[in-house]
């Protein structure tokens, strides 16, 4: 064997060691959704000196869209609310027409695809999607409520791989008002949708202490 075909071997089986070492080979890591409490982490709050932009106030249309759910339905949806925020001796929820309306038109762009995508709007929002119409608003409510079982108070932190931020929204205590919507998806099921104000889910922030400034 000559001394090039000798070099160009050993330079081949360098070749290969260097593409398949360990440090070479591309890696995803993917942080857990779930170490805050919080399905959609909101920003933290702005300092207090900092000043907001003032902006020009939107004139309201000369025709207000309206959309009214029966009144007992409405008393449903609040009472698995207001259940759950009693227990923490908490403010009650009163509804709101122009919170349900925001959740209703943001539902109806929903109805194509029926995604779990958020408006990224003004208010805290609590989504569900169920392939069966037999799901309420009030039963989607209370399968919010059901999240308690994994959230720990004492690190204000969801249980590893389960989801409990639908839950401290609706017992965030600063939050004072609630407006709901259901929709029936296209290819089947119903996309539902609750606004909260103030909004809730803040980083860092308990959803049991009082954060008015």
């Amino acid at each position: 064997m000559g001394i090039i075909a000798l070099l160009i071997i050993i330079f081949l089986h360098l070749s290969t060691i260097v593409l398949t070492s360990p440090s070479s080979q591309h890696r995803n890591s993917v942080r857990h959704p779930i170490s805050r409490p919080l399905p959609l982490p909101l920003p933290r709050r702005p300092d207090a000196d900092q000043k907001p932009v003032p902006r020009k106030p939107n004139k309201p249309p000369r025709h207000q869209p309206k959309y009214h759910l029966p009144r007992s339905e409405i008393k449903q949806i609040l009472k698995a609310h207001n259940e759950a925020r009693a227990h923490e001796s908490e403010p009650l929820y009163v509804w709101d027409e122009s919170l349900a309306l925001y959740a209703r038109q943001w539902a109806d762009k929903r109805i194509n695809d029926c995604r779990i995508v958020h408006s990224n709007g003004p208010y805290g929002e609590n989504i569900f999607l169920a392939a069966k119409d037999h799901w309420s608003i009030p039963k989607a409510v209370k399968s919010w409520v059901n999240e308690e079982k994994y959230y720990d108070k004492e690190s204000n932190v969801c249980q590893p791989g389960k989801m409990c931020g639908h839950y401290t929204q609706i017992v965030w205590r600063d939050t004072m008002k609630v407006g709901c919507a259901r929709v029936k998806c296209e290819m089947g099921g119903v996309f539902i949708m609750c606004s909260y104000d103030p909004p809730g889910n803040y980083q860092d922030e308990n959803p049991f202490a009082s954060h008015e400034q």
